[in-house]
């Protein structure tokens, strides 16, 4: 929208998107120190509104005022169970008189877990500490916002831009409402006549099965106890950029450019639990039942538990707020990230008959505080600080009129992500005594890099390419796990596992990256394959797969557009990979190799509006993770479903 004058414009974009998430997970803990394994479904509610308004001011032919505003809101109420058969802790089985601590009795029919703890992984167990459901019940809320001016003056030969700004985030998680239900667990073994059957050595389900415990059943899930824990987040930055480029005549460099940003951010995360009234008080899960929850068929194998009683997440929550009486700030919870940067840049740009690129060099300086309390109740913070130059090249050189190629090379820098950076703890778990905890002196991700590739555009819209491309990793960080005593709520000594970041040494990555593209009338094809051979050691030495690589990847996309419509069918393949786990032991898993098909319809309705219809993982693909170390069992499998998004467009 603009004035007569098409000296004042604006731009207002407004969405919303409502999603249901759902997921049917098997997570084996078996064969760690805290043992258990479990039955997890998750389900989610999520609303996301967001509006962005643009405005320009053009008060002379060489002088731009932008104004930009962009504000979102996200809503997402979801709750999570778990069904859990609970071994106990630690081990080593059959070590002593109590068997580790392990009561059952166990009976084995296959081999042992290695490491920790020594459990069957096959078998029965009579006296097992307990099997419950775990639930957790959240209500989280976010709002951010960010603000920023541009200033943008063009003179004679010359381009000049200024930036300010500013970005703010504040929510959490509205409270997590936690239950244990079923038998056992905090009163010492289960019932007499409860048996637990299992089978933890599958290769792509887990076999559970409790024979004498109906699952189904709300008076089997006695109340174990509850509580709610609330954590809020905020994250505020604050910054200022100065940019210029400047036309010269130096043989065959063309332009220079140069700039300086200067940023200051600060995150902060804190938790309170509730403290709950005396007559706070429930029997079994029944006032709170909502059904069942099922479609376990492709994580749980035949035989095993595949249904158990839903709990209605909302009212178990309002009947725990109904209980409160105050609040107790956790402070081992509490941290604070204080980030200032200072980055500048150099570049010329290049160009002649045949070659094109630039060269540059960029300076960046971190300065960071983190901030906790420490085990005496003081507050007290740890500083970290690094620099670094990273010089680039770029360069084409036109070999043809269809032909060119490509080469770069670059010294990269990546910050640790404020989760990394925190130095409180978090993830905090009261029943597997587990938690996580960052480093504010933790040194970034860098690297050298350089790759050449040759280009053919064979016709207008078609492309056939291959790359090949080397990273040497200065540092790179990872995790690893600490044992740490703390008290539990009683005061008694607790042996915890606290997952940090761990400073990897370095390593290699070499590929190869081929592309085709290729339009046939309206029809077209998008092809791309990487294979990538990459080495890392961690903080000890030895060496590991680097986090989140792939050796081999692909991509196959074919798609239709004209005037009224466009479809598009995408296949995605990643070979395996180490990434972070999302079970309780917080630590790199091997993730087995993962294949989508999407797909995408798009009706141009009308001038202005577009509707579209989007399918996320039709095959219905289960994702596998397993334990990197031991016996290195399926840890987790993973059924998200399919997922389908209904959306409309409109265009003032």
């Amino acid at each position: 929208m603009e004035n007569d004058a098409e000296t004042v414009g604006f731009l207002v974009t407004a969405s919303t998107l409502e999603t249901i998430g759902r997921a049917r997970k098997a997570e084996n803990y078996w064969e760690e120190g805290w043992s258990a394994s479990g039955v997890a479904a998750f389900d989610q509610d999520r609303t996301r509104d967001a509006y962005d308004v643009t405005a320009q001011y053009a008060i002379s032919d060489d002088l731009l005022v932008t104004g930009h505003v962009l504000k979102t809101k996200l809503d997402a109420f979801n709750t999570n169970q778990n069904f859990l058969a609970y071994n106990g802790c630690c081990g080593p089985w059959n070590s002593n008189a109590d068997n580790g601590g392990f009561g059952g009795t166990y009976t084995s029919t296959g081999r042992l877990a290695e490491g920790a703890n020594g459990l069957p992984l096959t078998g029965s167990v009579t006296g097992i500490n307990g099997v419950a459901q775990d639930t957790n019940t959240r209500r989280a809320e976010i709002e951010s916002s960010v603000y920023d001016i541009t200033v943008e003056y063009t003179g004679d030969g010359y381009t000049v831009k200024a930036v300010v700004g500013m970005t703010e985030s504040e929510g959490g998680n509205g409270g997590n409402y936690n239950g244990l239900w079923g038998n056992g667990w905090t009163t010492g073994p289960v019932d007499d006549g409860i048996t637990v059957d299992f089978d933890m050595d599958r290769n792509k389900t887990m076999y559970l099965a409790t024979p004498g415990f109906d699952t189904t059943d709300p008076a089997s899930f006695e109340h174990k106890g509850g509580s709610i824990a609330r954590t809020e987040l905020s994250d505020e930055e604050t910054y200022a950029q100065l940019d210029a480029t400047f036309d010269v005549d130096f043989g065959a460099i063309t332009e220079i450019e140069t700039g300086i940003k200067l940023r200051s951010h600060e995150f902060t995360q804190a938790q309170s639990n509730a403290v709950l009234s005396d007559d706070y008080q429930v029997a079994d899960i029944s006032q709170f039942a909502d059904g069942t929850l099922k479609d376990f068929d492709e994580v749980m194998a035949s035989g095993s538990v595949s249904s158990y009683v839903k709990l209605d997440g909302g009212k178990y929550a309002n009947y725990l707020d109904s209980k409160i009486v105050s609040w107790n700030d956790r402070t081992d919870a509490y941290g604070k990230v204080e980030e200032d940067i200072f980055a500048t840049y150099v570049q010329a740009n290049f160009s002649g008959d045949s070659f094109r690129g630039n060269v540059g060099l960029r300076y960046t300086s971190t300065e960071t505080t983190g901030s906790s309390f420490d085990p005496t109740g003081e507050l007290s913070s740890v500083d970290g600080d690094y620099e670094d130059w990273l010089p680039s090249v770029n360069l084409a050189l036109d070999l043809a009129d269809d032909v060119i190629l490509r080469m770069s090379a670059a010294r990269v820098m990546s910050r640790a992500g404020y989760s990394q950076l925190t130095p409180s703890y978090s993830n905090i778990n009261p029943t597997s005594y587990t938690a996580a905890r960052g480093n504010p002196d933790i040194d970034p991700f860098r690297a050298t890099q350089m790759d050449i590739g040759l280009e053919w555009y064979f016709n207008e819209e078609s492309l056939a390419s291959v790359a090949y491309f080397t990273k040497d990793i200065k540092s790179f960080i990872t995790e690893k796990q600490e044992l740490q005593t703390f008290p539990d709520e009683d005061g008694v000594p607790q042996e915890w596992r606290v997952t940090v970041p761990a400073q990897g040494r370095g390593g290699n990555v070499d590929g190869v990256e081929f592309q085709y593209q290729q339009s046939f009338g309206n029809f077209g094809t998008i092809f791309n394959y990487t294979y990538t051979d990459a080495k890392a050691e961690n903080d000890a030495g030895e060496e590991i797969q680097l986090p989140g690589n792939s050796r081999n990847s692909y991509n196959l996309t074919g798609y239709y557009e004209n005037d009224l419509f466009a479809a598009r069918v995408a296949y995605t393949y990643r070979s395996e990979f180490l990434a972070p786990g999302t079970a309780i032991a917080n630590q790199l898993d091997t993730n087995d190799e993962q294949a989508f098909l999407d797909a995408n319809f798009t009706w141009h309705a009308t001038k202005n509006l577009d509707i579209s219809v989007e399918g996320i993982n039709l095959g219905g693909e289960v994702v596998y993770a397993r334990h990197s170390g031991g016996a290195q069992t399926l840890r987790t499998a993973v059924d998200n479903g399919s997922r389908y998004f209904l959306k409309a467009t409109y265009r003032m």
